[in-house]
């Protein structure tokens, strides 16, 4: 991979869908050169083919190589066949269900709700944070009118969960002097980053805040919003960037991450903790939307690791977690995914 060639998901959570058929590519058609320096060329990732069908069938494969490995070491053998009879069908989908040892998607009839999963997390941030016991402002509830500059009130900690990519936030033209618009004039179109300096304005001088985005917040290319990203990155209030998995909520949005925004100025880098893959697979609804739960575990390892980094002012953990300099941001040209930054 280079800044030339990418690998372009339509969601985060296909990440392990991806790895696990870069796992099935026999490597050794691929690799020149001797055994004292072996090398894979782009060119040679160029004609790669990935097979690419509906978003069930994918959480179909990535399901069946767990259950192989979750078997042991025959389970191992199947997933090796598993591999092989997917990546050699990669223009006959259905070859996949004629291949041996292959588990059937567990189906669920009704939306699967595992918000309570996310909030968990928020729960043990703010206890991070220092907001155990003390009185949280809720952005959104306090907030009747986005276009109204005039904030609610202002408190040191605040939570904000917007709706997921909220469309038309006003009728009239957004008003460029308001002075909640720190970061930039958002556009009228999408609320996301009215919502994000909406929680700004309402942070005390020394508060903090974490937020639940949609992902498209955090790499928006388009119009005011990427000046708008841009800007975020630079402002010294990121304290934490972290991704969670998809499928925990029952109303089938993309995949989020939680924001903690800080203003106390102890922010030095952003921390950001790539959970993607923690997510425990549920079942897949008859719309082809895949749920997951995210166990106490992963997120007692998500509020420790973001622990560590508000107390020791490091933290970096191999595919999981690293903290990251401003200069580092700007050569991602200020991405603010988890996955762009933690290896």
């Amino acid at each position: 991979m280079s800044e030339l060639f990418h690998v372009v998901l339509p969601d985060p959570c296909d990440v392990a869908y991806v790895e696990a058929v870069l796992s099935a590519v026999d490597a050794r058609r691929l690799v020149k050169g001797s055994n004292a320096a072996r090398v894979v060329e782009l060119s040679a990732l160029r004609g790669l083919v990935v097979p690419w069908p509906e978003a069930s069938v994918r959480a179909l494969f990535v399901e069946a190589l767990a259950a192989c490995e979750r078997a042991g070491e025959a389970g191992g053998k199947s997933a090796r066949r598993v591999e092989e009879a997917w990546m050699g069908s990669a223009r006959n989908v259905e070859f996949l269900f004629r291949a041996p040892a292959l588990p059937e998607p567990r189906q669920v009839k009704e939306p699967v709700d595992h918000a309570d999963d996310a909030l968990a997390a928020v729960d043990g941030l703010l206890d991070a944070l220092g907001a155990s016991g003390a009185d949280l402002l809720d952005v959104v509830g306090a907030t009747g009118d986005l276009a109204d500059p005039e904030i609610p009130r202002r408190a040191r900690f605040c939570v904000c969960f917007p709706s997921p990519n909220q469309g038309v936030w006003t009728d009239r033209v957004v008003n460029e002097e308001d002075p909640r618009w720190i970061l930039g004039t958002p556009p009228r179109n999408k609320a996301n980053y009215a919502w994000v300096q909406q929680t700004l304005a309402c942070m005390e001088d020394e508060g903090a805040a974490v937020l639940l985005v949609t992902n498209a917040v955090l790499h928006a290319d388009i119009g005011r919003e990427e000046a708008l990203r841009r800007a975020l990155a630079h402002s010294g209030l990121v304290s934490a960037v972290i991704s969670l998995p998809g499928g925990l909520f029952a109303d089938g949005r993309p995949s989020p991450s939680l924001v903690v925004l800080d203003k106390s100025g102890k922010t030095h880098g952003i921390l950001f903790v790539d959970a993607l893959e923690l997510g425990v697979f549920e079942g897949v609804a008859p719309s082809g939307v895949t749920y997951r739960s995210l166990p106490s575990a992963a997120v007692a390892r998500i509020v420790g690791a973001f622990a560590a980094w508000r107390t020791e002012g490091e933290c970096g953990l191999p595919r999981f977690c690293r903290v990251v300099s401003e200069a580092e941001l700007d050569e991602r040209d200020c991405v603010l995914t988890p996955w762009t930054y933690v290896r």
